[in-house]
């Protein structure tokens, strides 16, 4: 189950509960369409819910994507406003939590 707040005209959040495999799922989707090396995305994965003992696991991820954050704005106007790429503007967050918040939604 994917849940979505838009608390201000300008974010967008997601919650994901990592022990519901849709969720699961729907994080390793995001995750691989935005990195550009699969092997980055399953050590993270590997990390966050296999690599540590089943108390210190990843259980909830919010993402928030079209964050408005001033250090990348400040790289973005210093090295990506002058490639020959289009960047956006604006990041994604990932906030990752050891417990389950399923108590939010």
């Amino acid at each position: 189950m994917v849940d979505v707040i838009d608390c201000r005209p300008y974010a967008h959040y997601e919650i994901l509960h990592l022990s519901n495999s849709a969720d699961l799922n729907r994080f390793n989707n995001i995750l691989g369409s935005r990195a550009s090396n699969k092997y980055i995305v399953d050590k993270l994965i590997d990390l966050l819910l296999h690599e540590r003992p089943q108390k210190e696991q990843c259980k909830t991820v919010i993402i928030e994507s079209e964050y408005v954050d001033r250090d990348y704005i400040d790289a973005y106007s210093l090295l990506l406003s002058r490639a020959f790429r289009d960047y956006p503007t604006r990041c994604t967050v990932y906030i990752f939590f050891q417990m389950n918040l399923k108590n939010l939604t």
